[in-house]
């Protein structure tokens, strides 16, 4: 059976890369691998909630509650997929 290969775009991919360096530099500080939206450059309104969903269903990044409540909050990390999704990429890009 054939793998087809999961689609994702250049702002997928920036975030991703912006991922794996904030759960780098909360691991290289001692904490925890992860991070909120706005750790990796979300804001009210920006469509970084969104891309990351959409790289959860995809299985790139996992996700975690980090409070309950009406508005849970929630916070990401890149996974060993994800990290090989930017490898390939970067194959890509530099052949």
């Amino acid at each position: 059976m054939t793998r087809i290969p999961v689609r994702i775009f250049t702002p997928d991919v920036d975030l991703l890369r912006a991922l794996l360096a904030a759960t780098r530099e909360r691991e290289a500080q001692g904490a925890e691998p992860w991070v909120r939206p706005l750790d990796v450059g979300g804001s009210s309104g920006s469509s970084h909630t969104y891309r990351l969903q959409k790289l959860v269903r995809h299985g790139f990044v996992a996700q975690k509650t980090r409070t309950a409540g009406v508005r849970g909050s929630l916070l990401y990390t890149i996974t060993d997929a994800g990290k090989a999704r930017l490898e390939e990429e970067d194959k890509k890009k530099h052949g």
